[in-house]
């Protein structure tokens, strides 16, 4: 009974955390929490946040989730419809960008996926060469920047993954 009761509660506590929101190799559309109607999505190469209206729009919204370029235990962004294109932060600012063999890319193109920072059952999504900073939107547009614990961050700062 004991024994039972220890898997059942560790099976609970496991599937409560971000790890259990995503599968590698699956595309993926990431939903505003604050904003239900609009996707972070590329444009020009720059992540922004817009309402996906067209099929363009959807693909530009989608992304395939790999493992970290920097850390297999982190996640990196691949469009799926620039293949060998990732999601990256530069100079503060979210772009798409294509894959270059140095260190620098790679850190800058891998994050940690953790529980919501505004609701447990969205995602906040952490830099991994900037540790503390989060995928946000202000202004409509996609940046990194550092968590300070407001409101309003914690609302820009969550995403809802949306399976494609």
């Amino acid at each position: 009974m004991k024994r039972t009761v220890l898997i059942i509660l560790v099976f609970f506590t496991l599937s409560s955390c971000s790890f259990f929101k995503f599968s590698y190799d699956k595309t993926y559309s990431f939903r505003s929490y604050n904003f239900p109607e609009m996707y972070m999505r590329h444009s020009y190469y720059n992540a922004i946040l817009t309402v996906l209206n067209t099929e363009i729009d959807v693909n530009d919204g989608s992304f395939k989730i790999v493992k970290g370029l920097s850390d297999p235990k982190g996640v990196s962004f691949e469009s799926v419809n620039f293949s060998g294109y990732f999601l990256k932060h530069s100079s503060y600012k979210m772009v798409l960008a294509k894959f270059e063999e140095n260190e620098t890319y790679k850190n800058d193109a891998t994050f940690y996926i953790r529980d919501g920072l505004a609701d447990k059952k969205s995602v906040s999504i952490e830099s991994y060469s900037f540790p503390g900073y989060f995928i946000r939107h202000a202004n409509f547009e996609a940046i990194i920047s550092e968590n300070d614990d407001s409101e309003i961050f914690s609302k820009d700062a969550s995403f809802f993954l949306e399976k494609r």
